[in-house]
């Protein structure tokens, strides 16, 4: 504590977790090699399959940039819990 007097700055997070209380994504960038509407359909059909928070928060993200984008039907995924997408 006596050293505090001496913080010029303190960083929580920039995901919104503390101020919100909801993971969010502010940005999203994609090598200029690949077709951005394709990957935006493969990213949301992977991500629609999991519950986990990020997951959750990249799928709004990406539906709200792109409202018109179908998501990839990806027919061999399955979420696994504490362990991600297979």
């Amino acid at each position: 504590m006596q050293h505090a007097k001496d913080i010029d700055a303190v960083i929580f997070d920039k995901t919104g977790t503390l101020t919100t209380g909801a993971l969010s994504v502010a940005y999203t960038d994609y090598p200029s090699t690949h077709n951005r509407e394709e990957a935006v359909r493969l990213i949301v059909g992977l991500v629609s399959a999991s519950r986990h928070p990020v997951a959750q928060a990249v799928s709004q993200h990406l539906t709200a940039q792109y409202p018109t984008i179908t998501p990839a039907k990806l027919t061999e995924v399955k979420s696994v819990p504490g362990r991600g997408i297979e």
